[in-house]
């Protein structure tokens, strides 16, 4: 979930928990948070008097969700080889 608020680091002291992952850019207001629904975000958010810019899900295109489950798998390997091709041209 992308999450924008006026007080990010509160906010992630709010919905921090275990399986929860929340990241964020130092002195950005947006967050992006994993492990809560949108509504779990809002409730825990409005129970604590923060109020939230904006609250959307993060969505991935396919392509990018495939490259990265992907990212660590090799089904070509390019090799190199060595060889002289100098030769003498008459």
């Amino acid at each position: 979930m992308k999450v924008a608020t006026q007080d990010p680091a509160r906010l992630r002291d709010v919905l921090a928990g275990p399986g929860v992952d929340i990241t964020g850019q130092v002195g950005s207001a947006e967050l992006h948070v994993t492990g809560l629904t949108a509504r779990e975000i809002g409730l825990k958010a409005a129970e604590h008097g923060i109020p939230l810019f904006e609250l959307s899900a993060r969505t991935v295109s396919l392509e990018q969700a495939f490259m990265d489950l992907t990212r660590d798998a090799v089904e070509y390997h390019g090799t190199t080889t060595a060889t002289d091709t100098l030769g003498s041209v008459a």
